[in-house]
C-alpha cells in the first residue's frame, strides 16, 4: 500500500510539472507594425472579425488533461479617444461599458496535446457596437481603447468554468482603438494593402490560395509563399521585389496575371522556395491571403 501510495505522489508530482501552460502570440511582428501607427478595428452593427486575426501557439500543457481556451477584450483604460491633427488624443472620460462577454474557443474542450499541435487562430471572434447584439460577438464602444486577452483554463466541460483558475495572457501590441471608419491614414493603408487582396472573396470568411504569375525579365524563378498569419510581411517582400526588378533594367517590363486559383489553404509555416531554371524567365508568388469578413 505504502508504495502505490507513493506511485501515486510521484505520478503526481510529474503531472504538475507538465502542467506549466505558457501561450506565444503568432505572427507578432504584425502586430507590431500597427502597433507603431496605433492599431484600429473596425466595428459593425452587423459585426466584423478583427484584422490582424488574434492566433496563438501554446507550450507546457499536461498532455492528456483537457483544457478550454477563452478570450476577451476589455478597456485598457477610462478614456474617450479623438483623432485630430494626425494623432490620438483625450477627449474625455470613457462612456459606460458594454456588457462583457467571453469567447471560447470552439475546440474547447480538448486536450494539451491537441492544443499545442497546432497553431490556435481566434480569427471567428467579431466585434460589433450593436448594444442589442444576440449573436454572441463582443461588443465595443467606438472611440475607446482595448486590450485582448487570452484565457487558459484547466478543465474537461465548460460548465465548470465558472469554479475553476484562470491564466491570463496579455499582449500589449495587440492594443487597439475601436473605430467606425478607419482615422489614421497609416493604419488605413496597412489594413488595406491586405484588404485588397481578399477582392470580393472577404465577405466568405474563408481562406483561399490566390496564386499570380508575374511573366519577368530575368535569369530564374522564384516562388515566394506564406501562410495567414504573416500577410502582410508577405505583400511587402512580394511588392519590394516587384519594384527592385523594375529599377534594376532599363529595359521596360510586361506584368501580366496568368493564373487566379481559389483553394482552401490549411495552417502551415511560413516556406520560401528558390526554384532555378535555365531558360525560364517567370516569377512566381504565391500568397495565402486571410479574406476577412465584413
Amino acid at each position: 500500500k505504502q508504495r502505490i501510495k507513493q506511485m501515486k505522489q510521484k505520478s503526481s508530482l510529474v503531472s504538475q510539472a507538465e502542467d506549466e501552460p505558457k501561450l506565444y502570440l503568432e505572427a507578432s511582428e504584425l502586430w507590431r507594425q500597427f502597433h507603431k501607427c496605433g492599431t484600429e478595428m473596425v466595428i459593425t452593427k452587423s459585426g466584423r472579425r478583427m484584422f490582424p486575426p488574434l492566433r496563438a501557439r501554446c507550450t507546457g500543457m499536461d498532455r492528456k488533461a483537457k483544457y478550454i481556451l477563452l478570450m476577451d477584450i476589455v478597456a485598457a483604460d477610462d478614456c474617450r479617444y479623438k483623432f485630430h491633427n494626425s494623432r490620438w488624443m483625450v477627449a474625455g472620460k470613457a462612456d459606460p461599458e458594454m456588457p462583457k462577454r467571453m469567447y471560447i474557443h470552439p475546440d474547447s474542450p480538448a486536450t494539451g496535446e491537441q492544443w499545442m499541435s497546432k497553431v490556435v487562430n481566434f480569427h471567428k471572434l467579431k466585434l460589433t457596437n450593436n448594444i442589442s447584439d444576440k449573436h454572441g460577438f463582443t461588443i465595443l464602444n467606438s472611440m475607446h481603447k482595448y486590450q485582448p486577452r487570452f484565457h487558459i483554463v484547466k478543465a474537461h466541460d465548460i460548465l465548470t468554468l465558472p469554479y475553476c483558475t484562470f491564466r491570463t495572457y496579455v499582449f500589449s501590441e495587440t492594443e487597439f482603438i475601436a473605430v467606425t471608419a478607419y482615422q489614421n491614414d497609416k493604419a488605413k493603408t496597412l489594413s488595406l494593402d491586405s484588404e485588397i487582396l481578399a477582392m470580393e472573396g472577404e465577405r466568405r470568411g474563408k481562406l483561399f490560395l490566390i496564386s499570380y504569375s508575374f511573366e519577368q525579365n530575368s535569369h530564374k524563378s522564384v516562388l515566394l509563399s506564406s501562410d495567414t498569419g504573416d500577410l502582410f510581411s508577405s505583400y511587402c517582400v512580394f511588392l519590394g521585389y516587384i519594384r527592385k526588378l523594375q529599377h534594376s533594367s532599363h529595359r521596360s517590363k510586361e506584368t501580366q496575371l496568368t493564373d487566379v486559383k481559389h483553394e482552401p489553404v490549411k495552417d502551415s509555416p511560413q516556406q520560401s522556395h528558390d526554384s532555378r531554371s535555365s531558360g525560364e524567365r517567370i516569377h512566381h508568388f504565391t500568397l495565402t491571403v486571410f479574406i476577412m469578413s465584413v
